[in-house]
């Protein structure tokens, strides 16, 4: 069963059961019942946008803990353009930024769908840079 098909059933059952509440009287606040989804139907886990990018951000940790990798940075932010004539900056925040042991430094994003946004931004990343963004 893909992911759409998921939720389109979990929302089917819901929607029977509150049906089944109206037809008995009762007073539902639907505002209530309904969690909140971000556009990409991610389930915000531990602070972080989505489970699998708290998942890396644990993996990564661990990491830094057992002394693999070094200067993790979590959010890390580049300007790819300065703001100009009233304009603001344009800028991209990675999810991650650490250094391995060879001293390289890696970028990396945890992408559960890529958005034209942000396939230009990767570009831009490489081009100002010369940092290749992680797609995980």
């Amino acid at each position: 069963m893909s992911r759409n098909q998921a939720f389109r059933l979990a929302g089917e059952i819901e929607l029977q059961a509150l049906k089944a509440r109206m037809g008995r009287g009762e007073v539902i606040d639907t505002a209530a019942q309904v969690p909140a989804l971000n556009k990409y139907h991610n389930v915000k886990t531990n602070g972080y946008a989505s489970s699998k990018e708290a998942k890396r951000a644990e993996e990564l940790k661990l990491l830094f803990h057992a002394g693999q990798i070094s200067d993790l940075v979590e959010q890390p932010e580049f300007v790819l353009v300065p703001p100009q004539d009233g304009e603001r900056a344009v800028k991209y925040r990675a999810d991650f930024g650490y250094y391995d042991l060879e001293g390289k430094r890696h970028v990396e994003d945890v992408k559960g769908f890529r958005t034209e946004v942000f396939k230009i931004k990767k570009k831009l990343m490489l081009f100002i840079y010369g940092i290749c963004v992680e797609e995980l």
